[in-house]
């Protein structure tokens, strides 16, 4: 289950990157219900997580953390 949820992160935190905070409010709205996304709202615990990797990947810096 966490490997699966670090590939969502990691992967949104990716398109965002690449298509802008415009793109990470669609789909913080489309996945609002769905626990697989939680990281997404301003106070999951996991947030951080995903904000950071959004700036790596934003700057070039990340890979994935599961190939």
């Amino acid at each position: 289950m966490i490997k699966l949820w670090i590939e969502i992160a990691d992967k949104t935190a990716e398109y965002v990157a690449k298509n802008g905070s415009a793109f990470e409010q669609i789909v913080a709205q489309s996945e609002a219900n769905n626990p697989k996304f939680s990281f997404m709202k301003p106070n999951d615990p996991y947030r951080a997580y995903f904000e950071q990797k959004v700036i790596e990947f934003a700057k070039g810096l990340s890979m994935y953390f599961f190939p």
